[in-house]
């Protein structure tokens, strides 16, 4: 703040996305899944072939998104 170098921000920030079943993980990306918005009880007890919860393969598909910019608009 003050340094110059971008004004200050003084906008709202973005809504968050729907999360119904307050998961951690938005329901479009439940429903794209197959997966049912309206229940948590999908993030610890069913893993994927690998392994992996619902909510593990949500965080690194968001966490590649924000390491590698181009993976952001697809």
């Amino acid at each position: 703040a003050g340094d110059g170098l971008l004004p200050p921000y003084s906008g709202a920030p973005p809504a968050a996305p729907l999360d119904t079943d307050n998961d951690g993980m938005p329901d479009a990306w439940e429903i794209a899944r197959g997966l049912n918005p309206g229940s948590a009880n999908h993030t610890g007890t069913t893993l994927s072939p690998l392994g992996y919860t619902d909510l593990e393969i949500y965080l690194h598909e968001l966490s590649a998104r924000l390491v590698d910019p181009a993976r952001a608009l697809g």
